[in-house]
């Protein structure tokens, strides 16, 4: 139970931290890092107004969640910087509102306002949305994310539609444990 209970931390961990970066990249419409990560792994942040600093904590975290971090320090460090970088630079819109949905585990509809909430995903709904995202990957040469995507979207365990499926079989009529 320990080692579930270690990897669903770091799955929450990294949701948490590409979502809070996913979120201000797209709030700023623009990139958020500067600096060339492939000298050094110290990311600045910079800001709207254009001011740079150095609390960097939401990339750092991007990183620290990252599967490479698990690994021996050095060079995969700065590859994921790297990485990380690159997906930074995109301009792309489509590509940070898929990232968002997968990450937030909820589906957005158009209202007169813009994007609102529309509910959780369903199981039906993760098809599209995942080759919507390996096709953006591709056309934007990010396939290299795959292992930080995995470790951080949650859609890949469970979601709400399976979850009550399987406990309606469970403690239902139907089911072994409801007899």
């Amino acid at each position: 139970a320990g080692g579930l209970a270690q990897l669903l931390g770091k799955k929450r961990a990294a949701n948490a931290a590409l979502l809070k970066f996913v979120r201000l990249r797209l709030a700023q419409g623009s990139p958020l890092l500067a600096g060339n990560t492939a000298a050094t792994t110290a990311l600045v942040l910079v800001h709207p107004g254009g001011a740079q600093t150095a609390t960097r904590d939401v990339a750092d975290a991007v990183l620290r969640a990252a599967p490479t971090a698990d690994g021996p320090a050095g060079h995969q460090a700065q590859a994921s910087a790297a990485l990380l970088e690159r997906l930074d630079a995109v301009r792309d819109r489509a590509l940070w509102d898929v990232l968002q949905t997968a990450l937030c585990g909820t589906r957005r509809a158009a209202d007169g306002d813009g994007a609102a909430e529309a509910g959780s995903l369903r199981t039906e709904d993760i098809d599209p949305l995942l080759a919507e995202l390996a096709r953006l990957l591709r056309v934007h040469r990010l396939t290299d994310l795959g292992p930080l995507l995995r470790r951080a979207f949650l859609l890949t365990w469970l979601l709400p539609d399976q979850a009550a499926m399987l406990l309606e079989y469970w403690l239902g009529d139907g089911g072994a444990l409801g007899r």
